[in-house]
Formats: C-alpha cells, sequence, structure tokens
C-alpha cells in the first residue's frame, strides 16, 4: 500500500476532531452546558493521533517528550463521550462529584509517567524506553526500570479496553433510561429524539473494535500493518466528523433552570382531567412543537411527577401520548374543514399546523391512532363526501 495513503489517514484522523473543536471554540461552547465534553473530547483525540502521526512517521523526540499526556488523553476518550450523553440527557447539570471519578485513571497514569520519565529516567534511559515499548529494541537490552514501565504501559492498555467496554455498557444504559423517559417528559420533536445517536452507534461499535485490535496487537505488529493502520484511522476520523457535526446542530435537550424551578412547586396542587381538557382545548399548548410536561407544570404551578401522575390517572396516556392524541384529532379537524371548504390542502402543511415538528412523525401517529394513514384518511373523505352529494 502506498505510503501517501497511510499518511492521508493518519492525517484526517487528526483534522477531524481539530477542525470541530476550533468550530466549537469560535462558535461559543459556553451555549450549551453539555458540549464543554464534547469540545475536550475533541482536543484529547486530536493530540491523541497528532502523537499517533509522530510514532508511525517515526518523530519519536516529540512522542516523547509528550508520551505521558498521550497515555492519560487516551484513557480518556471513552469518558469524555459517555459524560456528554450523561450531560446531555440529566434533567439537571452534572457535579463535580459525578464528573472527576471518571478521569482518575487518566491521572494517575499521567503523574506516573511524569515521574518516571523525569525522575526515574535519564533522557538517553527515557529514548530508550519509547524505543522499547514501541518494540524497536530487544527485551534483553532492557534494563529492570525499562521493564517497569512497559508493564505499567502494559496495565494502561489493558485498563484502556476494559474501560471501553465498561463505558460502552454505561452508555448503553443511560441511552436505554432516557428513551424510557422521554415519553413522560416531551412531545416528539427532532431534539429529543436523539436519533443521530443510534446511526452513530455503528459507527462507534467498529471504532471500538478498532481501538481494542489495535491495542491489543503488539506495537510491532500494527506499525507493520498498514491496511490495519488505514482503515481503522480512516474510520476514527469519520466517527469524530460525523459526532462533531451532530453534536454541533444538537440543542439542549432539558433546561435545568426551568427544572430546579419547577422542582420546587407544591406537590399537592390538585388537578384534575376537566382542568387538564380545558387548557388544552382553550390555549392549544400541543401546537407548540417544542411543548414540554414542564411548560405544563408551569401553567398549573406543580411539580413533573405529580403532573405526570395526573396526566395517567386522568387519561391513561403518557405526556407523548395525551400530546400525540390532541395534534390527531387537530389534524383530523383542519382536514374536514379544508375539504369543507373547498380549499387545496397538503398534508405537510396540515402536520406543521398540528404542531408535528415532522412530517415522518406526523405520519406514525396519524396511522397509530386512527390506524390508518392521512392520505387513506383523505381518500375516504373524497369519497364520502362525494357520495353525499
Amino acid at each position: 500500500m502506498p505510503e501517501e495513503i497511510k499518511i492521508i489517514a493518519l492525517a484526517i484522523a487528526f483534522f477531524a476532531p481539530f477542525s470541530w473543536a476550533i468550530t466549537y471554540l469560535i462558535d461559543g461552547v459556553c451555549k450549551q452546558k453539555s458540549r464543554i465534553f464534547i469540545l475536550i473530547l475533541m482536543l484529547a483525540a486530536s493530540i491523541v493521533y497528532f502523537m499517533t502521526y509522530m510514532k508511525f512517521q517515526g518523530h519519536l523526540e516529540v512522542y516523547t517528550f509528550l508520551f505521558p499526556l498521550h497515555a492519560a488523553l487516551v484513557i480518556v476518550l471513552f469518558p469524555l463521550l459517555y459524560l456528554y450523553i450523561l450531560s446531555l440527557t440529566s434533567e439537571k447539570n452534572l457535579s463535580y462529584r459525578k464528573i472527576l471519578p471518571h478521569f482518575i485513571p487518566a491521572v494517575i497514569f499521567f503523574l506516573f509517567f511524569v515521574l518516571y520519565e523525569k525522575v526515574m529516567l535519564n533522557s538517553e534511559d527515557d529514548r530508550l524506553f519509547i524505543r522499547y515499548i514501541l518494540e524497536l529494541t530487544y527485551d534483553a537490552e532492557a534494563s529492570s526500570i525499562l521493564k517497569l514501565g512497559k508493564m505499567v504501559y502494559s496495565v494502561g492498555k489493558t485498563t484502556f479496553i476494559v474501560q471501553s467496554l465498561i463505558y460502552v455498557v454505561f452508555t448503553i444504559i443511560k441511552m436505554k433510561e432516557y428513551y424510557r423517559k422521554k415519553q413522560n417528559l416531551f412531545a416528539e420533536n427532532a431534539n429529543n429524539q436523539l436519533n443521530w445517536m443510534k446511526m452513530l452507534a455503528v459507527f462507534f461499535v467498529f471504532m471500538m473494535l478498532a481501538h481494542l485490535v489495535i491495542h491489543i496487537l503488539n506495537n510491532s505488529q500494527v506499525l507493520n500493518n498498514d491496511l490495519l493502520i488505514v482503515v481503522s484511522y480512516t474510520l476514527f476520523a469519520s466517527f469524530f466528523w460525523i459526532l462533531g457535526l451532530n453534536v454541533f446542530m444538537q440543542e439542549e435537550v432539558f433546561d435545568p433552570v426551568m427544572v430546579s424551578e419547577t422542582e420546587t412547586f407544591e406537590e399537592e396542587v390538585k388537578i384534575n382531567k376537566e382542568e387538564l381538557e380545558k387548557y388544552l382545548l382553550d390555549e392549544k399548548p400541543y401546537l407548540n412543537p417544542e411543548i414540554s410536561v414542564y411548560d405544563f407544570c408551569y401553567k398549573f404551578q406543580t411539580n413533573r411527577t405529580y403532573l405526570s401522575d395526573a396526566i395517567n390517572k386522568g387519561f391513561g396516556l403518557n405526556f407523548r401520548g395525551l400530546i400525540n392524541q390532541y395534534r390527531v384529532r387537530e389534524a383530523v379537524s383542519l382536514i374536514d374543514n379544508y375539504k369543507k371548504l373547498n380549499l387545496d390542502i397538503t398534508l405537510e402543511n396540515i402536520a406543521g399546523k398540528s404542531g408535528f415538528s415532522s412530517y415522518s412523525s406526523f405520519l406514525r401517529v396519524f396511522k397509530s391512532e386512527l390506524g390508518i394513514t392521512p392520505n387513506e384518511y383523505l381518500r375516504n373523505k373524497i369519497i364520502d363526501d362525494n357520495e353525499n352529494k
């Protein structure tokens, strides 16, 4: 395989996360609480892949100098991605108590290798150590102090492998929890659906497998396998580019200020089905594509738990089901009125006027509620009107 292809693969693995890190800094990372984790992730990935490029291209002076940083940053990649998902799907801001423990392994390895390289090794042994862990020198040439460093380096690789698997499980659990919870919190819209994460999960699995293969193999095996390098680092670049693009377009799911304020409302504010129906019929809050249970909490001055319980007991539905029911009723009413007045009608227009954030959601919910598609309902309406003439 031509050397240029390998160089390009290594280069784009660096530029993909680096370009998004710069974009977030220019756009303003403080706009969203969860984006700070992705900014740090992109910067960390940039340094990791820059160091990898230095290693594969034989620039061992740079690699040696920054090795402690590289050893630490590799270990924080998966925790940072998990923290972004945790922050995005949490109703409140994450406390430092929840954040800091995820960085403990990285800090430990960073401090060890700083002390190891700067205190236990001289400059010549430092360079020899890097050659030793990259398997550019033989075990017989290594002193006991170098073998100690390689042993800790191997522990770091094992830590990365185990940690990556653990964080995959954590991420799956968190996303399942969120998908269950959102039915009681939001009407359906693209921002809170997080469907892009399902697509990205495919890239994530392949990226994790590539990382695992690279860390399981010996360094010499990786250095001599151009195909593995090209495929793996092209995959890494693709993953970070798609991740960066979707995070850039993703807005915060929760407003922590609103959530905190609604928690101060009294639990025992009595809300009955008639009050909820009157609010829905008179003010039609379901026409707002961004409506959430917290808007209802403000209206009735009660907290989320009590309101969700009132909706469930009064209607036998969760919040999303209730909103969808009224949106479909609105859509049916609009279709009937448009046909009665002989006005031109498009279902896309009906979807928007009924509060749906997307046409695809409208089609799916309409079919779920009435058992027929909007087109079928419209055709039946035309047939009935013709028969009644």
